[in-house]
């Protein structure tokens, strides 16, 4: 199995689960940190930076400053959600306010959406430039800035290392509005969490994002909002729906559907195989509340058997957050 195949597999799955009406999207790089005792908190927020070698940080309002090097991280909360704050970066309204946004990249740090934007602001004096990192905290959202001397390409590239660096204190607040009702326990098997993609929770062997792992074994808990699937013939009609989206162009021969009860939901479990040279397995549980439909999704290209089994116990242990 080569990594681009597995890339392509497991797009193919948070495709399925995440936007089944959607245009194909790559999967947000996933950066976890750990606080270190290199880790300083420099800003009014519970928010850590590490220091890269040779700076010298002193607190100011809101953030710190290197006097000599020019460089200033500044970070606040702002109290609209993460989309909203996004929409407020477009390259016309950042035009207004004087700055060229050069480009952006989304992925997913210590488990929060985010957004890096790379831009430049004139001043009287030299340009600006500057690393914002948006940072998704539910109704809120943070917004860390690191600025330097445009013409001195050392410290930017320090900066955006400082900035990728931050970690933050355990927030036990309401995390995204797009995330699952609920959550599995992957205690005592193989998988790990990889991170967080547009609300679903993403597991892998090895807990990388594509995953690495020789089986190319995924698993993703997702929600699918306003799904009312009353009759067992309507629930399996939108679990083979959402098996088939996997390969559009690729034949799946379902081997079993059955009807299942986690947590008090009732649902479907269904197991198929591409037909092709590889016999991929797809592996589906849909349950259903009144409003929505909670999606466990698991993939696999080898070791078939096994992966099947570990994917419906993951699925056993799905728990409806109350």
């Amino acid at each position: 199995m080569s990594f681009k195949t597995a890339a392509l597999f497991a797009a193919a799955i948070l495709t399925l689960v995440l936007a089944p009406f959607a245009a194909h999207a790559a999967a947000p790089t996933v950066i976890n940190n750990t606080k270190t005792s290199e880790h300083k908190g420099l800003f009014g927020l519970p928010l850590f930076l590490k220091p890269e070698d040779g700076f010298d940080f002193e607190k100011i309002a809101d953030g710190c400053v290197d006097k000599v090097k020019k460089v200033e991280f500044k970070a606040a909360q702002i109290r609209l959600g993460y989309d909203k704050v996004i929409e407020g970066f477009s390259s016309e309204k950042l035009k207004k306010s004087g700055m060229d946004a050069k480009d952006s990249v989304e992925f997913i740090i210590n488990g929060s959406r985010a957004t890096l934007f790379r831009m430049f602001q004139k001043t009287k004096g030299a340009a600006l430039g500057k690393w914002v990192m948006i940072i998704d905290r539910g109704e809120n959202s943070w917004m860390v800035n690191g600025s330097y001397d445009s013409k001195d390409s050392p410290c930017a590239e320090s900066v955006l290392k400082m900035i990728k660096s931050l970690c933050w204190d355990t927030w036990t607040g309401k995390t995204m509005d797009s995330a699952p009702l609920g959550n599995i326990n992957v205690a005592g098997t193989t998988m790990k969490q990889a991170g967080i993609a547009d609300g679903a929770f993403v597991y892998t062997k090895d807990g990388k994002l594509p995953t690495k792992s020789p089986d190319g074994a995924l698993f993703v808990v997702s929600r699918s909002r306003g799904v009312r699937a009353l009759t067992h013939e309507q629930r399996l009609a939108f679990a083979r729906e959402k098996m088939h989206d996997v390969d559009k162009n690729a034949l799946i021969t379902i081997g079993s559907e059955a009807t299942v009860n986690f947590d008090g939901l009732p649902g479907v479990e269904l197991t198929g195989y591409t037909d092709d040279a590889e016999k991929k397995l797809i592996y589906i549980t849909v349950l259903f509340d009144s409003k929505d439909a909670h999606v466990m999704a698991g993939l696999a290209q080898k070791n078939t058997v096994e992966n099947s089994q570990l994917f419906h116990d993951l699925s056993k242990t799905y728990k409806l957050g109350r």
